[in-house]
């Protein structure tokens, strides 16, 4: 009801600093070799360290959203062992912003996020998804963090691979 329309996720405590355990991830498996993921997003919460965005998630997984008030794109390596994480930050961003997975044959996925009406800009290097437990890999939207607040999703579209 604070925002009609989109998708609000409550940001959720992390379990042992990653994703790897974490109950609060709204996944679905690949739809098809390829493809691209769209969502906008805008994250309202007090806590510094909350985060929210749209994540590719398997045995490693990898997301770009908003955190602190940057755009960032950062994947985790290896949910058997400590994790490796490696971080890319964007452009500082108070507003809502775009975040984009385009998905390629072979399970190579390229993150992009883009302002309001602005291109898509790339950001971080390509992943290779890797499946999970029980079944492939699969995509999502997620929000940690736990000083209240929320991160709105006005939409979330699957549409054949963009250029």
């Amino acid at each position: 009801s604070a925002r009609p329309g989109t998708l609000r996720l409550f940001p959720q405590p992390e379990a042992q600093e990653n994703l790897f355990h974490a109950p609060h991830l709204l996944l679905q498996k690949f739809p098809a070799l390829e493809f691209t993921v769209t969502t906008e997003l805008t994250l309202q919460t007090g806590d510094t360290r909350a985060v929210a965005g749209l994540i590719v998630f398997g045995f490693d997984y990898a997301w770009i959203g908003v955190r602190n008030g940057h755009v960032v794109q950062t994947t985790v390596r290896s949910a058997n062992e400590k994790p490796a994480v490696s971080d890319t930050q964007g452009a500082a961003f108070s507003g809502p912003i775009r975040a984009r997975v385009t998905v390629r044959e072979g399970a190579r996925c390229q993150f992009s996020y883009a302002g309001a009406d602005g291109a898509f800009v790339p950001l971080g290097e390509p992943f290779q998804a890797r499946e999970s437990r029980w079944v492939g890999a699969k995509f999502g939207l997620f929000a940690s963090g736990s000083n209240g607040g929320g991160a709105d999703f006005r939409y979330f579209q699957v549409e054949p691979a963009q250029p």
